[in-house]
Formats: structure tokens, sequence, C-alpha cells
């Protein structure tokens, strides 16, 4: 099973470092936030060798840059090589920034968002685009029935709210379902858009291709037809690039240095 991720955001480039690591160089981008705080992926131990499990380097990493949050954000790149993983968390205020030749090899769930009754707070503004996959299980999953909570003392009643998740760009093979978006049904997941997306079914392909409940969005040029939840509408998702309708966005110049 394999996930890559093609030119996100930006390219990398990788120059060799004096002290002999490999450091990307830096590159001029354009994005809603700068992040104030870097590091690459093999500051916290991962191997790009295809056999090296990176999983505690990703949670690592992630966690070390999530205390930047409310000092500019943070950005972790991820080299040219084959990062072997399972399913990592990502956190606000994050940009995770992968080299042209990086290849994410990991879970069967392409992409998963999961939260719960009792969880609260907010899930939006998610863009993802210019992905291959292959061996997917689920390319897009969605689950508003996730049963761990951060500690006891959360409120049984708080309700997630869910919204603005944009997927564009992504082909994927030997997949055996494509979507499982299951919403809740006291709070809608809502404004799910997704466009241009080829789906190639495996040998092992169910016949429920698209599962949704308690979500609303739109599609346009998607294959396997999606649910009725999710209708066409011409055009492609809206990007950090794009004017958003949500909100009057203004570009900033970025560098990964």
């Amino acid at each position: 099973m394999v996930l890559q991720i093609l030119g996100v955001v930006i390219i990398l480039l990788v120059s060799a470092s004096p002290a002999g690591r490999a450091d990307p160089a830096p590159v001029q981008y354009s994005a809603i936030n700068c992040r104030k705080h870097t590091a690459v992926l093999t500051d916290f131990g991962a191997v790009g060798d295809g056999k090296t499990l990176n999983t505690k380097a990703f949670e690592t990493a992630v966690a070390n840059l999530s205390q930047f949050a409310a000092d500019g954000g943070a950005q972790l790149i991820v080299p040219a090589g084959k990062w072997l993983t399972g399913s990592f968390n990502l956190t606000s205020h994050f940009t995770l920034f992968l080299h042209k030749d990086a290849v994410i090899l990991g879970s069967q769930s392409g992409i998963r968002i999961k939260t719960a009754v009792g969880r609260g707070g907010y899930v939006k503004d998610i863009f993802a685009r210019r992905m291959t996959m292959s061996g997917m299980e689920k390319v897009f999953w969605m689950s508003g029935a996730y049963k761990s909570h951060a500690d006891g003392g959360f409120d049984p009643n708080a309700l997630p709210v869910v919204h603005n998740i944009s997927y564009r760009d992504v082909v994927a093979q030997n997949v055996t379902v494509s979507a499982v978006l299951d919403g809740l049904e006291k709070s809608h997941f809502t404004g799910i858009c997704i466009s241009n997306v080829t789906l190639n079914l495996g040998p092992a392909a169910r016949e429920l291709q698209w599962n949704c409940t308690n979500v609303a969005g739109t599609t346009s040029r998607v294959t396997p037809k999606p649910c009725d939840e999710l209708p066409e509408k011409a055009g492609d998702c809206p990007f950090p690039e794009d004017k958003l309708p949500i909100d009057d966005v203004v570009l900033k110049s970025c560098s990964t240095a």
C-alpha cells in the first residue's frame, strides 16, 4: 500500500549541508499564513529507506512543533525518500511539506478525519490535493463515532463542527471502498468538496463504493459516481491560492528557510 503525495503546495529541492545532512534549500511560495518555525523529518530520527518504520518520528515531530501554534505556527519538511509509517495526527497552525520525490508508505486509509460527540471543537478548512495512492481500503474516510477522548473531563454533549473539507486531483489504484463519510445526526459534516478524482477499483472492491450519512457537499469529475449527498457541481474545489468564499484571503510570500 502506497500513498504518494506529489507537489503539495510547493516542490522542495534538496542540497547537502556542510554537516552532511540533506536539507531542503529555501523555497519561496504563496500561502495564507507563513510559518515561523521549520523542522525536517530526519531531525527526529526518520529514515527514508522504505523499510524503517517512522511512525514515532512523525508523531514526535508533530508533537514538538505543536508548541509553536501560538508563535507563528510551524512546518515539517519531508525530504525525498520512501517513508514507512502508520497513521499519525496533524495539529493546528501546521503545514506538512513533501518533496516532489517523497513517497509515504503507510496506512490503507488514505485520508481520515475522525471526531465524536463529546470532543467538541472544530475540524475545518482542510485542503488536500495532488495525491497518488495504491492499495487503499478506504480512500476518503470521515467518522463521527471515534471513541477516544483527550481526558475524562470532557463534556459528553459537546458537538464538533466539521466544515469546509476539500480534496482535489487524486488518483488511486486497487481501491476497496471509495469513501465512508459518516457525520453526526445533530452536527452534519458540511462543505465537503471533492473534484478531479479517479479511483480505480481492485479485485476486492465492495459493491457499495460511497457510504454517506449526515454529510453535505459537492463533487466534480469524480469516479466512481459519488453518493447523492454530494451532487455534481461544475468547477474544481477552491484551495488557498484561490479566493475562498468564506474569507477575504490575502496571500503572503513565504519561504521554507
